[in-house]
């Protein structure tokens, strides 16, 4: 009993001192990539994810929440008798309200519109009701009440139990067989039962040869919306990219309008976030040079600049979904990264992985962190994080195109990957497993004369050990016996974890 309790010290006291304190991906698509995301942690502590089923052909949406240690505590698909795509949710006293939107419009008109749907459940994600607030089969109340359904052109959020979608419009009706193109920003409300509450437009533009395209709406700390867009200009039969930021107030009400764009470069934005002073926070990308760098910049209320800085690479070009500051201000920046290029213009085969960052509140850099390598064919990113506290984020994403992806992570260490250089480190695949895992040994690892790899279970009971030989830098292991759950593998001094299926 001795050994069983010294291990189960032994175990918490390593994992602690890694930056990764677990994570989990669970299956949900066999027919579409998992990257539309809804995210919030609720009042237990418990991440909980919405995955929209837009890309998905059966256009189901799923519901699915972790408890504080990583564990899968539900997973539903949000089911209607008419396909819906889930965008937006919140906690309620009693479970969860999601605002979802219908396709059904699509047979009806020649471009797609839906109309707002309220699902209702309990904690663990089943269906309580259902709110129907306008006749799906009128074709009146698409135009009346309906807003648009795009997998890459709409944004939405809920404050104060609202919902707010925004897209870009770029057809404008003038009778019923003649069309206008203008592309301007629409921002579409309803409340908490998915009554139509008001739709506004901003900033048309007259043409069509510039285009505008929506890239995130974010609530700033002063409970504005602040809308980001990318406005790309056509020149001389090129497209020059430039960054606008929309502010309004959540009656609809324009408060400003801010263009940014970096001297002498193309650019378009990426995230935005407003601060309690009326400064605004956005994470940059610049295109069509060979920078190919990232950038954050820090704009007063007029617009003006207070500070810029250049993200450094991290790989051969960097993918950056979003950011997110911490209580203090401290800012996290995360997607994916190529690391690698296979063959010329054939980007399926790049390398890439897994990205994040931290940043301080003054944009001085600390740290990036890569991992779960894989081709871009199969991309894996982070698409989103929260802050537990100053220094724990929980990051979702989607992980090998069909997986959904959840993890907590410290961000205390100077360097995500100081445990990189272990004497004994190592890493397991496939994780979660089902039958065998594949343990890799760094180099200087496998040039020892001979380990013993030992797993445990959640307890902290060794359940299974055996040696591993001599100049092997990967070793497998039958796990078929085991029952489902967490389990701890120790080499040497180094402790990871897996889950069995």
């Amino acid at each position: 009993m001795l050994k069983y309790l010294v291990i189960l010290l032994l175990i918490p006291s390593i994992l602690q001192s890694q930056s990764i304190v677990w994570e989990m991906s669970q299956n949900i698509y066999k027919d579409s990539k998992t990257d539309k995301f809804s995210f919030i942690i609720d009042s237990d502590g418990n991440p909980a994810v919405v995955i929209d089923g837009t890309r998905s052909k059966s256009m189901t949406s799923c519901f699915i929440k972790f408890d504080t240690l990583g564990n899968i505590l539900s997973y539903k698909e949000l089911s209607y008798e008419n396909r819906i795509s889930s965008i937006s949710f919140y906690e309620t006293d009693n479970g969860y309200k999601f605002f979802c939107l219908t396709d059904s419009a699509d047979k009806l008109a020649s471009y797609k519109i839906s109309l707002p749907l309220i699902i209702n459940t309990d904690k663990k994600g089943d269906s309580i009701n259902s709110i129907e607030p306008y006749n799906l089969k009128i074709y009146e109340n698409y135009k009346k009440y309906g807003t648009k359904l795009y997998s890459a052109k709409t944004s939405s959020l809920t404050a104060n139990q609202n919902f707010y979608n925004a897209y870009i419009e770029n057809k404008v009706e003038i009778d019923s067989t003649h069309f206008k193109i203008f592309d301007h920003l629409i921002i579409s409300s309803y409340d908490s039962l998915g009554n139509y509450l008001w739709r506004k437009g901003y900033d048309t533009l007259k043409g069509s040869v510039d285009k505008y395209f929506i890239r995130n709406i974010r609530l700033s700390k002063t409970n504005t919306i602040l809308a980001v867009l990318q406005y790309s200009k056509r020149i001389n039969g090129k497209y020059e990219h430039s960054c606008k930021i929309i502010e309004i107030d959540l009656n609809g009400n324009l408060q400003k309008i801010i263009s940014y764009s970096p001297q002498n470069l193309s650019a378009v934005p990426v995230d935005i976030a407003g601060l309690e002073d009326g400064s605004i926070i956005m994470l940059g990308e610049y295109t069509g040079s060979d920078v190919n760098n990232n950038f954050l910049v820090k704009l007063n209320s007029n617009g003006e600049i207070l500070k810029k800085v250049d993200i450094p690479l991290s790989g051969l070009y960097d993918n950056l979904e979003g950011m997110s500051l911490s209580p203090s201000g401290g800012i996290v920046i995360y997607g994916h990264s190529v690391i690698d290029y296979k063959e010329s213009g054939n980007s399926y085969d790049d390398i890439s992985k897994m990205y994040l960052a931290k940043l301080s509140n003054n944009f001085d850099f600390e740290w990036d962190y890569l991992w779960h390598e894989h081709t871009f064919d199969n991309a894996s990113s982070i698409m989103s994080v929260e802050f537990l506290d100053e220094n724990n984020i929980i990051a979702v994403g989607f992980k090998d195109i069909f997986d959904i992806f959840c993890a907590k992570i410290s961000l205390l260490l100077t360097r995500v990957d100081e445990n990189k250089s272990d004497d004994l480190g190592f890493s397991i695949y496939p994780n979660p497993a089902t039958n065998f895992i594949d343990i890799k040994l760094n180099n200087e690892a496998s040039l020892i004369a001979s380990c013993e790899v030992h797993i445990f279970d959640i307890l902290g009971i060794e359940v299974i050990s055996e040696l591993i030989h001599p100049m092997t830098q990967s070793h497998r292991m039958n796990i078929e016996g085991l029952p489902a759950g967490v389990y701890y593998i120790k080499i040497g001094e180094k402790v990871e974890k897996f889950v069995k299926m």
